[in-house]
């Protein structure tokens, strides 16, 4: 099995489209370049290779916890843990309190918009480190565009996710270095960290 970045694996415009707005592409599954890049045999994706997987998974995560937090939403858990098909990939989920059909956009951006802080704080990011942030946020981004909002109000929304991620970075890196080491936080646990 081949290992790649995404960028190889979508089409040039979906990838232009993914590293500007880090929103997957609506029409990904219907589009025929992008589907064709995909055909061949099996290849590992790599994304954000120079980040150590449990730490990528842990900023995601904080971003999310310490953010709807802030907004008030309360946090029951935010765990990160070995894909079963890959253990060398780190996922995670942050448990909220939150009906459903309450998709928070600014929580939503969170996550991916403190992997893209991360990003820029060790050096100016590749083309391919965004089209991968953007990947790695791809559930994310499918809940974002569940809101049934415009492409310009999600993009507002992520603007003051940006504002709160820089505001709290502090909070959420103490937050990523403890949630990268033990696995799981509690809500409470969040807190006390994010209070520093």
């Amino acid at each position: 099995m081949s290992v790649e970045r995404a960028v190889h694996l979508i089409c040039t415009p979906h990838a232009a489209t993914i590293a500007t707005t880090l929103l997957w592409p609506h029409d990904y599954d219907t589009c025929h370049p992008c589907q064709h890049r995909q055909q061949g045999p099996r290849r590992e994706i790599l994304l954000l290779p120079h980040i150590p997987a449990a730490r990528l998974a842990a900023t995601h995560e904080a971003g999310h916890a310490v953010i709807y937090q802030r907004l008030g939403v309360g946090v029951h858990y935010a765990t990160t843990e070995p894909a079963p098909e890959d253990p060398s990939s780190v996922g995670g989920h942050v448990s909220i309190n939150l009906a459903p059909d309450d998709f928070r956009p600014v929580g939503l951006w969170a996550g991916p918009t403190a992997v893209h802080r991360m990003l820029h704080e060790r050096g100016t990011p590749t083309f391919a480190d965004l089209v991968d942030v953007g990947c790695n946020a791809r559930g994310d981004s499918m809940n974002l565009r569940r809101c049934g909002l415009p492409d310009s109000e999600l993009l507002a929304a992520r603007g003051e996710a940006e504002q709160l991620v820089e505001e709290l970075w502090g909070s959420i890196t103490r937050v990523a270095g403890v949630l990268a080491d033990a696995g799981t936080l509690t809500g409470d646990q969040i807190r006390q960290l994010a209070a520093g």
